[in-house]
């Protein structure tokens, strides 16, 4: 039997034995070192168990990004809510009215011709919006064959989805002394409410002079309202008056008329050879006024927009054949005149462009006045555009020479022999 020799394990062996198995039946646990101003001491000691709690109880990523966009939502909505109590309820810029889609109002066709014109002027809460109604469609709209002219007024109340929308529709004058004492407003302008009340159909039965003022009111809060003013634009009697002056500082003007021949004339504007530089120094002037009914709130709107001259080939050859020599623009050529201002009614420029001439430079006033005088069929031709109300008019005026302004004066006699025997 063989027996081998026991070894003396030594002690540092025994130490390395007990540490393992130490390390083995236990959790190994980590110490913690802090730095302090003395040196470096020892913490208390962490196990695994521990730390991995500590993680768990930490805000993970996702969690920290979804709070910080959080807060700027609340953010933002504070600062919206500032601006919106802070700024006008009218302000554009407002916050509530960023994403409101823009509601346009229709423009109210114009009635050429005159007659009933409606204006929305004043909403608090109700919005209204005007459509005229074409005289085909007065039967289905229940107006009145003699209606001169009729709109339907739309109400649009806010919110759309309140719960009572009754409205109730009234009239009045702007102002109830003057022409207005004593009349009805229903016997010139009708106010029909729907049967909803949320529109009306306003029809004209007769002129009138004093504006008229259509409000709306909502019945259950009478601040909640609109109003709309109604004015009666004067018509046009297809009639007019008008003028013709080459010389506006002489003061003498041909007249012309829709009544009367448009073939007018004017006395010569020279009567001596010095007025020839009248062409280039004073002005000539064409007016034309449109003639209206009496009763109205708006004045017509008439406007002088063009005017064309032509003349006659004698009239050319007054002025510029040997020795007149004036030089004209072609003749038998209409076209606009040029270098002319055009306000209102009138159209306003030198002498020289409403005559054709040119150059005067060389002109005899005694050679041209002669020659008109024995020339036959010489005049200028002005054919005149205007408008009414928007709608186009036209007349044309031939303008010649009175003759008696013509004649050549006889400036000295002489006799051939002074004295007389038998």
């Amino acid at each position: 039997m063989n027996n081998k020799p026991k070894t003396r394990r030594s002690a540092a062996q025994k130490n390395r034995a007990t540490t393992r198995k130490s390390t083995t039946s236990k959790p190994r646990s980590t110490t913690q070192r802090r730095t302090t101003a003395t040196g470096t001491r020892r913490t208390a000691p962490r196990t695994r168990s521990a730390t991995a709690a500590a993680s768990k109880r930490q805000p993970s990523l996702w969690l920290r990004f979804w709070a910080v966009i959080l807060a700027l939502v609340i953010m933002a909505g504070a600062a919206l809510s500032i601006m919106e109590w802070a700024t006008p309820k009218d302000w554009k810029g407002r916050p509530s009215l960023w994403w409101k889609e823009e509601q346009t109002q229709p423009e109210t066709p114009t009635n050429i011709s005159g007659g009933t014109h409606v204006n929305v002027t004043e909403e608090n809460g109700i919005g209204l919006k005007s459509a005229a109604i074409a005289e085909e469609d007065y039967a289905a709209n229940g107006v009145s064959a003699q209606a001169e002219s009729a709109y339907t007024l739309t109400a649009e109340v806010t919110p759309s989805a309140a719960t009572y929308k009754e409205l109730i529709w009234t009239t009045a004058w702007n102002a109830s002394d003057g022409w207005a004492a004593g009349k009805e407003v229903s016997d010139y302008v009708t106010v029909t409410p729907s049967d909803d009340t949320l529109s009306a159909t306003v029809a004209c039965a007769a002129p009138f002079a004093v504006q008229i003022q259509i409000t709306v009111t909502y019945k259950h809060n009478s601040n909640v309202n609109a109003t709309c003013t109604v004015d009666y634009r004067q018509k046009y009697q297809n009639a007019f008056t008008g003028y013709i002056a080459l010389d506006i500082t002489s003061g003498k003007k041909a007249n012309f008329s829709s009544g009367a021949d448009t073939r007018i004339s004017i006395d010569f504007p020279f009567a001596e050879q010095a007025h020839l530089s009248y062409l280039g120094t004073r002005n000539g002037e064409i007016s034309i006024t449109a003639q209206g009914n009496d009763v109205y709130t708006l004045p017509m709107e008439c406007k002088l927009t063009e005017v064309k001259m032509n003349y006659s080939s004698m009239l050319s050859r007054s002025f510029c054949e040997y020795p007149a020599n004036c030089d004209m623009s072609g003749y038998n050529e209409s076209a606009p005149l040029k270098d002319v201002t055009y306000t209102g009614g009138k159209c306003t420029g030198l002498m020289q462009k409403f005559m054709g001439i040119t150059d005067y430079s060389r002109g005899n006033v005694s050679s041209i006045k002669s020659k008109l005088g024995s020339y036959s069929d010489c005049y200028f031709e002005y054919a005149i555009t205007f408008t009414v109300n928007g709608e186009e008019k036209r007349v044309t005026c031939r303008l010649s020479f009175n003759p008696s302004t013509l004649a050549v004066a006889v400036s000295d006699i002489d006799l051939s022999n002074g004295s007389i025997v038998f």
